[in-house]
């Protein structure tokens, strides 16, 4: 008669074990988060460097762990369905009137103008923002204390940089305690778990003042960008002096040319969890910016929280040309139709995904009581095994 099987109560290796590598969203909350310092980040995933302790931070620090509806719910208050945007208090259509970051900016430059004015105002101590490292095009997180300095760092990067690392440098080296911080959806879903708890993670989140959130579709790992440059572009990475997305295509300019390739065509190119991500719109963050709806070299603005409308009632001020979307076209139809593009083409992949028995994020189809892996039952609906609950999942 063969032994009953044990939970594995290492936290980590169930950490492992329930997201898999191709789920990691690299985002580096658990490394910053454990107390004991025992994890490092890997290629593609979170490794033990030291002993774990089963604290079990790693686990309720991930964003793959949490329901988006939750956080809503605690951030915003409100219970009822915020819709295909999430819960947003107005929105804008903005640009700068800054020369100097127009002209050098991706769309309207207004990221680079709130941060400018949000430093010379003293709203803020510091912004963590994406810049190039050692190689060309290649993310990495950057404090940026100088307004002068954020010029450095206008226009996009379409992988991923560590800025959780990076918030948790300025915190502990830089002692900065009125940070700004620009994220990427799943990147902003981090930041919102690290502020919950008593732990280390929460103390180095309350540095943050300001959380800005980014229109995102998907992000592409730094090898796929260089081979999509060097090989179906016949380009050379570091004579790249832009990077956009326009209607459908992926463009690379240099000083002498731009060339273009369908985003389509980028698809099988793009990080293993944004496969699965349903956030268009930076849904969690203070404000939310991108340029889906907004006329040409202008952005548009969805102030979520009081704080983010403080923020953008400092930045209007000065510097920045600002108007209601409400009447500009194409206005905000344009970005609820691409959120929703979104949301219906990864929910059928996670449904592809369960059909086949391939990874699909535990937040998605685990428990929201016991966290327990839950059961297909029938059509949308699922059952634990253990609260003995069914549960409809859209």
């Amino acid at each position: 008669m063969g032994q009953e099987s044990k939970k594995d109560t290492n936290m980590y290796n169930q950490l492992m074990e329930r997201l898999s590598s191709k789920l990691c969203l690299e985002c580096q909350s658990c490394v910053v988060s454990c107390p004991y310092d025992s994890l490092e980040m890997g290629k593609k995933s979170p490794v033990l460097k030291d002993e774990c302790k089963n604290c079990g931070l790693c686990i309720t620090r991930c964003p793959q762990f949490s329901r988006k509806g939750k956080e809503s719910e605690r951030i915003f208050k409100k219970e009822e369905d915020l819709g295909t945007l999430g819960s947003y208090k107005n929105a804008f259509s903005a640009r700068s009137k800054v020369q100097k970051i127009s002209k050098r900016a991706q769309d309207g430059g207004t990221i680079t103008t709130i941060l400018y004015n949000l430093l010379d105002d003293g709203f803020i101590d510091g912004a963590i923002v994406t810049g190039e490292g050692n190689e060309p095009w290649k993310p990495k997180g950057r404090l940026v204390t100088e307004k002068e300095d954020l010029l450095n760092y206008e226009g996009t990067i379409y992988s991923l940089s560590p800025i959780i690392q990076t918030l948790k440098e300025a915190s502990e080296k830089r002692k900065k305690r009125k940070l700004a911080i620009v994220g990427t959806p799943c990147q902003v879903q981090a930041l919102r778990r690290m502020e919950v708890g008593k732990e280390s993670s929460k103390k180095l989140v309350s540095n943050i003042k300001l959380i800005i959130g980014l229109f995102c579709m998907e992000s592409y790992p730094y090898e796929n960008v260089v081979e999509t440059v060097e090989k179906k572009l016949n380009l050379k990475i570091e004579d790249i002096t832009k990077f956009d997305i326009k209607k459908g295509k992926l463009i690379a300019e240099t000083e002498q040319k731009k060339e273009k390739i369908p985003v389509k065509e980028m698809k099988p190119l793009m990080y293993s969890f944004c496969e699965t991500c349903l956030d268009f719109s930076s849904e969690l963050a203070d404000l939310s910016i991108g340029n889906v709806g907004a006329p040409k070299s202008h952005n548009v603005l969805l102030p979520r929280t009081e704080i983010g409308e403080d923020a953008l009632q400092i930045a209007d001020r000065q510097n920045l040309e600002i108007e209601k979307l409400e009447d500009i076209k194409p206005g905000l139809s344009l970005t609820r139709k691409l959120s929703e593009k979104k949301k219906q083409n990864r929910l059928e992949e996670i449904k592809k995904r369960w059909k086949e028995d391939k990874p699909i994020p535990p937040k998605i189809l685990n428990c929201p009581n016991c966290g327990e892996k839950l059961s297909k039952s029938y059509s949308k609906t699922y059952f634990c095994d253990f609260c003995k609950k069914y549960y409809t999942i859209n």
